[in-house]
């Protein structure tokens, strides 16, 4: 053990705390991820482990302990709350400024002194164009939109979080409707913000697709909130299941500035929960315009059809009374003709004229022939008959 040099810790760490001021004196930009934070509520100071992933294997490459003291926090938590609209959590990209610390007690750590919130605002954006690449070049984009949407969807299954404001929005406002349309809902509780958010919603969505049949559509909602806290409606998992859905998904997760990846991949969007109400009560006021208005063409359609019958046994009528008193008349100028033809014929027409019907005791007389002088014939008059004897016959 003699020619062994010995060294205690404390001196190891003392020089190794003497590098690093010398080395690392000045504060630095530091680009992390939180990993995890925690609030001394009594003395006001935040502690935090910052943490660095692999980009290809999302494995944690750095880890090290930081800092907020109260004299900063102060300033740099509503500043950054003020800029970005969310807190500091877990899972969020910071760009930091701290200096170096280092405690033969208590090991390195960050002291932070200073954030940049436009960093955790563009980090987002990168990442969510990123995404939107992402899902274009596998051809996800439009797969839900292209699903057949019901004509009358009235069974919705509704991922939100049960104490939600929107949801209770969408509840008061579908439910209680004016025209009494009833719609029928289930809930699947989630959690709608934070890093756990589009894990909670990709098992809702799990739930649901095991009771497909059970419903019309899937309508995700939230009602607003900041860049930040709606950033995980722009998660590729997510955004990725919602295009493959078997059923069609409805989104309202922000606010009218806010357009997410959700919403671009969703068969629709609105953007609020509200306004998602009013157009499931729009589909329906659509529809009835509709069957109103096919009534109307029915009733007209049906009333003109009746009309243009109506016309044509008119005219019908019309042609067979003009056929039958052309045919009527031609019968009665026939009789006419006939009735001038008997009357002509007719002895008593003859006899009023002053001819006389000889008859004798076979009949009518037509010829001398077989007549006898002395014999009696009768002449019949117009108005009687006479009796006479034969004295002279004469023959032409």
């Amino acid at each position: 053990m003699s020619n062994k040099e010995i060294l205690p810790l404390k001196r190891i760490l003392d020089e190794l705390k003497e590098t690093i001021e010398e080395r690392f004196g000045s504060n630095y930009w530091v680009c992390a991820e939180i990993g995890e934070i925690s609030f001394n509520y009594s003395s006001g100071h935040c502690y935090l482990e910052l943490i660095e992933k692999d980009s290809d294997r999302g494995v944690i490459v750095a880890r090290v302990r930081a800092t907020i003291w109260n004299s900063y926090f102060r300033v740099i938590m509503p500043y950054f709350e003020s800029a970005t609209g969310a807190s500091l959590e877990s899972g969020l990209k910071i760009l930091v400024r701290a200096k170096v610390d280092f405690s033969p007690q208590y090991g390195l750590s960050l002291n932070i002194n200073d954030i940049e919130p436009s960093y955790t605002i563009g980090e987002a954006e990168r990442i969510r164009l990123e995404t939107l690449q992402r899902l274009k070049d596998e051809g996800l984009m439009d797969m839900n939109r292209e699903l057949a949407f019901p004509i009358t969807p009235k069974r919705f299954a509704i991922i939100s979080s049960e104490t939600a404001a929107g949801y209770r929005d969408f509840m008061q406002h579908i439910s209680h409707n004016e025209y009494g349309y009833k719609i029928h809902t289930t809930l699947f509780p989630a959690l709608m913000q934070g890093v756990e958010s589009p894990g909670s919603i990709i098992a809702a969505l799990d739930e649901i697709a095991l009771r497909c049949n059970d419903f019309d559509a899937v309508m995700i909602m939230r009602g607003g909130g900041s860049a930040v806290e709606l950033s995980c409606f722009d998660d590729y998992d997510l955004c990725a299941n919602i295009a493959q859905f078997p059923l069609p998904v409805m989104s309202a997760v922000g606010h009218d500035h806010d357009i997410h990846i959700c919403d671009l991949v969703s068969a629709v969007s609105v953007k609020t929960p509200t306004a998602l109400a009013d157009y499931v009560i729009d589909i329906y006021l659509d529809l009835e315009s509709r069957l109103d208005e096919m009534m109307d063409r029915i009733s007209r359609s049906c009333k003109n059809l009746i009309n243009n019958q109506l016309q044509i046994i008119e005219r019908l009528r019309e042609r067979i009374t003009s056929a039958a008193k052309l045919s009527l008349l031609s019968q009665q100028n026939l009789l006419d003709k006939y009735d001038a033809i008997i009357c002509a014929k007719d002895p008593r027409t003859l006899l009023k004229e002053g001819y006389i019907i000889a008859s004798g005791e076979s009949g009518r007389i037509a010829s001398v022939d077989g007549l006898e002088k002395g014999k009696s014939i009768k002449l019949i008059f117009s108005d009687g008959i006479a009796e006479v004897t034969i004295d002279n016959i004469k023959k032409y």
